[in-house]
């Protein structure tokens, strides 16, 4: 990377800290949606049959469906329009480069968010529960690996650093929850390996002089990889809280009277909840409309922000990983790559 681009995304990166600390102190003291009682009495409970809740509304069920078929087939027929490839394609193409420079960027801020408050990766696990006496030197830790990532200095070590903190933490206390973060692992994972977007020093390959086939392979597939831990993080946060635990999704909509917003019965919300969650995991485990999924995934999640007044910070890595894989758009190995794409030209959306 040139001088001037690497000045220009660090003082990028040091901007959207400032701007990040100061927005998200105003609503990183939300309570959660739920409160403890709450919570600890809603996770107690069954998992909630919502094949049953299809079945009992089958009508709007099926009629919901066709709609929401109806919107992607016209999603993808404006998306393959030749006259909007060729419009938009070519400013498309020069963006995907950036997206890894916004995926490291997000990560860093993460991380730096989980240690200015105390928390990792989300406000229901403070590093004090977690780490217990410890925990001043996760929080350094978590400083350190912070600036690493967004400066660019030695960034490989950053990504160790979130790899370790991300396993160290599974044997903690929350086991598999981790799953809910397995993208800051995958993110790590392959800084650690394959190095940063950006870097002032310190990104040297450990594989010299010659990196080998499988390693140039398996770099080749960084987006696939990062797609994959991404929309596994996503199921597994659907299936937690919509199924398994489906009645904190109860709760919340009977809580918040999401029945005077969207006029089904509660049940039926959380279902519809719980369809858009995984279809939107599904769409971007495939490599199915990923810009239409990120641009509707982003207004999703904001909506809910706003409406449920929730911490902001936690939500970074969401933000973050769901604007690169825009920018990205399609590797090699999503279907509309393999179906549409046709030379300096793919799907828009």
């Amino acid at each position: 990377m040139k001088l001037k681009t690497k000045s220009l995304v660090i003082i990028l990166a040091l901007l959207f800290i400032v701007n990040f600390v100061y927005f998200t102190n105003v609503s990183a003291h939300e309570v959660y949606v739920l409160n403890s009682a709450e919570i600890a009495h809603d996770v107690a409970q069954p998992p909630l049959n919502l094949f049953a809740v299809a079945l009992s509304h089958e009508a709007l069920f099926f009629t919901s469906t066709l709609l929401g078929l109806l919107l992607i087939i016209t999603i993808l027929g404006i998306s393959l329009s030749r006259g909007l490839e060729r419009l938009l394609d070519p400013i498309l193409f020069k963006i995907k480069p950036y997206a890894a420079h916004i995926a490291q960027i997000t990560v860093g801020s993460a991380l730096f968010a989980s240690a200015y408050y105390g928390a990792l990766f989300g406000v229901e696990l403070p590093l004090v529960q977690l780490f217990g006496h410890y925990t001043p030197f996760v929080t350094g830790i978590l400083y350190v690996a912070s600036a690493s990532l967004l400066l660019g200095i030695y960034p490989r070590f950053g990504g160790l650093c979130l790899g370790v903190i991300y396993i160290a933490a599974i044997f903690s206390g929350p086991g598999v929850y981790m799953l809910s973060y397995l993208t800051y692992f995958a993110e790590g994972g392959l800084i650690l390996f394959f190095g940063a977007a950006y870097s002032l020093v310190g990104n040297i390959s450990p594989l010299k002089p010659q990196p080998s086939k499988f390693y140039t392979a398996l770099k080749n597939r960084s987006s696939f990889i990062l797609r994959m831990c991404f929309s596994s993080s996503l199921i597994y946060a659907a299936f937690y809280a919509k199924l398994i635990h489906g009645t904190l999704a109860l709760d919340t909509v009977n809580k918040y009277h999401l029945t005077n917003y969207f006029h089904f019965a509660p049940l039926f919300i959380v279902l519809g909840a719980f369809m858009i969650e995984i279809f939107i995991a599904i769409f971007y485990l495939i490599g199915f409309e990923i810009r239409f999924t990120s641009l509707f995934f982003l207004t999703f999640l904001t909506m809910s922000l706003i409406f449920f007044g929730e911490a902001v910070w936690p939500h970074i890595i969401l933000i973050g990983t769901a604007i690169g894989l825009f920018v990205h758009g399609y590797d090699e190995y999503t279907i509309e790559h393999s179906w549409y794409k046709k030379g300096k030209r793919e799907p828009v959306l």
